[in-house]
């Protein structure tokens, strides 16, 4: 039962997710601003978050496991090259990907093993 809840959960909030970024992305295309980038290092930054968060979640509707893993790597190398700590909104869109990793790997350690050494 507290899988399907988490899975609930992390399909909610990676909706709300994709559609926070898409208006994001899509407000930076079509404002005033432009989009534009002043660095390689931007464009490294910008392949994380948002594109392999974004990614990561749209994979996790039908692969959860790979999907966690592709939000939760991009997350983890965008603050890492870009050395910035937790923030609220950048951490608060990524974090299905941590509740897909939890959901897929509590579905995976309940699976019964294959009996493979049975006798007969």
């Amino acid at each position: 039962m507290i899988t399907v809840i988490i899975k609930r959960i992390a399909q909610l909030w990676s909706l709300f997710s994709i559609l926070f970024l898409s208006l994001m992305l899509f407000g930076h295309l079509f404002g005033d601003e432009g989009f534009n980038f002043t660095s390689v290092q931007e464009i490294i930054w910008f392949c994380f978050f948002p594109l392999g968060v974004y990614l990561g979640m749209i994979i996790s509707f039908k692969w959860q496991g790979i999907g966690g893993l592709i939000t939760v790597l991009s997350i983890v190398m965008f603050h890492l090259l870009s050395r910035t700590h937790f923030n609220y909104w950048i951490d608060g869109v990524s974090f299905p990907g941590f509740l897909n990793i939890i959901y897929w790997s509590l579905i995976f350690f309940q699976r019964p093993l294959p009996n493979t050494l049975k006798k007969e």
